[in-house]
């Protein structure tokens, strides 16, 4: 059996990378133009390149999202949050997706994690208020909303789903 010398491992890891980040940038392109399927052919060779490109295994699954294709997005966040524990995106996209499943107590642990990853996410702190909302957990979606509103006091849907929280306390 022959090993390469670490110093080949480093520069073949760094070329598949770079190759896996060229991809990704090409899936973003091609998904912000709304060529899903190419997109996709991209992202699947971001993965292919690099497997441990969290960020393309997230993206993947955004546009299966998009597309409704719910259980294969779900794979994919979770693969993304597998290979990147602390990863606000994936966990946010993931939250959403088990919000839209109604399973709630999950969401909100994952929406909990994304606000821990990224402290200044007012998204997952307004997600994480809606999520308790619906469990009949008013004082918390009242004290998550308000950290939300705090970040972005100018924003109207935020100040609406405070509010909404309030009254319903």
């Amino acid at each position: 059996m022959h090993k390469s010398s670490p110093q080949k491992n480093t520069s073949t890891d760094k070329a598949s990378q770079q190759r896996s980040q060229h991809y990704l940038q090409q899936a973003l392109g091609r998904h912000r133009a709304g060529q899903q399927q190419q997109a996709a052919d991209a992202y699947q060779q971001a993965i292919k390149s690099d497997q441990r490109n969290a960020d393309a295994w997230n993206l993947l699954g955004v546009l299966r999202y998009q597309q409704r294709d719910l259980l294969h997005a779900e794979e994919l966040f979770r693969q993304a949050l597998q290979l990147r524990a602390a990863f606000a995106d994936a966990d946010f996209n993931l939250a959403s997706l088990l919000r839209e499943t109604q399973r709630l107590p999950e969401a909100l642990t994952h929406y909990s994690a994304a606000v821990t990853a990224r402290p200044d996410f007012f998204q997952a702190h307004d997600s994480c208020g809606l999520v308790l909302q619906e469990l009949g957990r008013y004082q918390e979606a009242i004290a998550a909303h308000r950290r939300a509103f705090a970040l972005v006091p100018n924003n109207p849907l935020v100040a609406n789903n405070l509010a909404v929280a309030l009254k319903a306390a």
